[in-house]
């Protein structure tokens, strides 16, 4: 009978842990009570990597508006208005050199007309006409001047210039969805797997604190056997369940922690606040697989 005593611990301890429900009894916290569906709903909303992807979007859709807009003719239109003190006038110095004939003949016709010129011609005391004096101002504009200008232009050949802009405004634009949708998908996979994750923490944790409970009465028991002389419990088996409750002590320990991290972990997937306070609704057992699993594996390798 006392070799019997360690199976019959063993066997304690496995009818324990078989026996021990999964049902999720973490203490509640304020806050809302969350599903899978309510996390992903909130990560849809808060996660800022998909702000930044909205915004790598609206942005590429400007640049393919702005390649659009090569394919229309532009139109400037541009008015000027300026005043000035005086008119507007250009200022003419200098002479005008007559040609020999021209000269000659013009000297003949002033000295018939002019006596007084023709007898200074012919004592040497004037000369000639062989040039023009000019000494006079011209009126350019008036003190206001109102110009106005309209210009319109349209690409006729730009060397593939505009089509390359378009195309490649195209796939930018492309691009961005397809990030966008890559960083949605990346968002719903962490947070189903970090939501399954405190399911399972908030799970071991239950499964400790219960099995602890019963290690305890256990312990209790032997400790009782072996205080009133009985002769199918030693000293060996009573530190045998003290070291196995602290044990599980300690493994309880652990699966609090562990449930803490999964939940700090799920609510940065959520994009929640750092003291956000919420608390997770029942498990649920998992969906099952669908037929179309071969095709979906697919598209993601062909993705």
């Amino acid at each position: 009978m006392l070799n019997t005593m360690p199976s019959f611990i063993a066997a304690v301890v496995m009818v324990v842990m078989a026996s021990t429900s999964f049902v999720v009894g973490a203490e509640p916290v304020d806050g809302q009570k969350l599903t899978l569906e309510d996390c992903i709903r909130i990560a849809l909303e808060k996660h800022q990597s998909l702000s930044v992807s909205d915004a790598n979007v609206a942005m590429a859709e400007a640049l393919y508006q702005q390649a659009m807009s090569a394919y229309w003719p532009r139109i400037a239109a541009e008015v000027n208005a300026s005043h000035a003190d005086q008119d507007r006038t250009y200022t003419l110095q200098g002479q005008f050199d007559l040609p020999q004939a021209v000269g000659g003949a013009l000297t003949s016709v002033v000295a018939q007309s002019n006596p007084q010129y023709a007898q200074a011609l012919q004592s040497g005391l004037a000369k000639p006409i062989s040039a023009i004096p000019i000494n006079m101002d011209v009126k350019l504009f008036d003190r206001d001047v109102l110009t106005s200008s309209i210009n319109l232009t349209y690409p006729i050949f730009t060397g593939l210039k505009r089509e390359a802009l378009v195309a490649q405004a195209e796939k930018g634009l492309k691009l961005a969805e397809e990030s966008r949708r890559k960083t949605t998908l990346e968002v719903v996979r962490d947070v189903k797997k970090y939501y399954y994750a405190a399911q399972f923490a908030l799970q071991m944790e239950q499964l400790a604190d219960d099995t602890l409970e019963r290690f305890k009465v256990l312990e209790e028991l032997t400790e009782r056997l072996y205080q009133h002389g009985s002769m199918k419990v030693k000293k060996t088996d009573y530190l045998r369940t003290k070291t196995t409750t602290a044990i599980t002590r300690t493994m309880l320990g652990e699966a609090k922690y562990a449930r803490e991290l999964a939940h700090e972990a799920l609510g940065n997937a959520m994009g929640q606040e750092w003291d956000g306070r919420y608390r997770l609704d029942e498990a649920t057992d998992a969906s099952p697989l669908s037929e179309g699993l071969k095709q979906l594996v697919d598209s993601a390798q062909t993705f």
